[in-house]
């Protein structure tokens, strides 16, 4: 139950990331990977969802405040 609150979390916390990735995805898929089956395209865009706020997330973090270690 712990690693599904972590996603929701990222998730919630990422929104840009989570939208543009599932819109990506959707669009992959349905154009290049001609894949027709909705239900298919629902599962493929809920992991570009997912995939998208993890990335935001990863970027967000390098991109912080200076520590200690980068003022000296």
């Amino acid at each position: 139950m712990n690693v599904i609150s972590k996603y929701t979390a990222k998730i919630t916390n990422n929104p840009v990331g989570a939208i543009v990735g599932g819109g990506v995805s959707f669009f992959v898929a349905k154009k290049f990977g001609k894949v027709t089956n909705i239900w298919a395209l629902i599962g493929i865009a809920i992991g570009g969802v997912v995939l998208g706020a993890l990335g935001q997330s990863k970027i967000k973090a390098k991109a912080g405040s200076p520590n200690a270690q980068m003022t000296k």
